[in-house]
């Protein structure tokens, strides 16, 4: 990834993996007779999964959908295996990938196993609300390619409060001004995806890790539709991973200038215009995460001498004027 990449161009990421074969350890019957498929990827993760997958079995309200569980660990008889054949629902399938194809290509592999209008991905440790489906299904249509909810973080297996009322609130949709600064959808897990259209797009590019995910929203809302729901469907579990690294972290802020800068010049921003922005804007992406996640980055200057809220109050005025410059308001 570099200042010339075209992140628009198209790729097929299903390909890369053809050859790699996934096994059904379990197969439901429910798989091409749903309407919704929950699928989780999982990596050695055992210790977590189990409240992961019950969140996904225990729906409350909706009953048209099935789980697919995809283990990228090639060993047979783990303890992720084993605890999967502790289960005895006619909803659940699991899979084993014959080798072990990365974080992407497992994504990847979900999608193409996914025999249904709509996959929701799910992280091996995050949760569900068990009003998800109910409330989510209502929003649903062949013009919309993917959903986000809002969701909460959590540290540990704490008890998450989920609203009780029913769900009236509208869809924002998003444009491309809102990835500008940031990928908006934030991580995928709970997204709800309508299944073609990822395949159409090419699925997700390893190339552009750990940003992978960001590049393809990108392009998704390039050409399709995309909205948010401002609407609490579920958990998202804080641990100390290999997406929170120092090393990653590093890349993860290169790659996101890089994007910024795409988008940027996309929406007609002067260069001038576009190293101002991302002077003050640096700062606060690596404060924000360095607050969220309890770690400490190096900074630059202006994160020093100013306080967030001039360098936010500066962003935010470009950021205004770039929307009203490409009619968003």
């Amino acid at each position: 990834m570099d200042k010339k990449t075209n992140f628009f161009q198209y790729t097929n990421n299903f390909i890369k993996t053809s050859h790699v074969l996934s096994i059904p350890i379990l197969e439901s019957n429910l798989r091409n007779k749903s309407a919704v498929t929950i699928a989780i990827p999982t990596y050695k993760r055992s210790n977590l999964l189990k409240i992961t997958i019950d969140s996904a079995l225990n729906q409350y309200g909706y009953d048209d959908y099935n789980v697919i569980v995809i283990d990228n660990n090639p060993e047979r008889n783990d303890a992720t295996e084993q605890l999967l054949l502790t289960y005895n629902n006619s909803k659940l399938s699991y899979f084993k990938n014959e080798q072990n194809i990365g974080m992407c290509g497992n994504w990847n592999r979900f999608f193409e196993l996914s025999q249904t209008q709509w996959t929701v991905m799910l992280h091996d440790d995050d949760i569900l609300s068990p009003y998800y489906l109910e409330t989510i299904s209502r929003y649903l249509d062949d013009n919309i390619s993917l959903i986000k909810p809002q969701i909460v973080k959590f540290y540990n297996n704490e008890n998450l409060e989920y609203p009780k009322y029913q769900c009236t609130l509208p869809l924002r949709k998003l444009a491309l001004t809102d990835f500008m600064l940031g990928c908006a959808i934030g991580a995928p897990s709970h997204v709800i995806f309508q299944t073609k259209d990822v395949i159409q797009l090419g699925g997700f590019n390893e190339d552009f890790y750990p940003t992978f995910d960001f590049v393809f929203n990108l392009q998704c809302v390039k050409c399709k539709n995309i909205y948010m729901l401002p609407y609490m469907l579920g958990g998202y579990r804080v641990l100390e991973n290999e997406s929170l690294q120092q090393s990653t972290m590093k890349r993860y802020f290169q790659n996101r200038l890089i994007i910024s800068a795409f988008i940027l010049r996309n929406l007609h921003v002067p260069k001038l215009f576009i190293k101002i922005i991302h002077f003050f804007a640096y700062p606060l992406w690596v404060g924000d995460i360095g607050r969220k996640y309890k770690m400490k980055y190096k900074m630059n200057i202006v994160y020093h001498i100013l306080p967030d809220c001039i360098g936010s109050f500066v962003v935010r005025v470009f950021s205004y004027m770039v929307k009203a410059i490409n009619n968003v308001y």
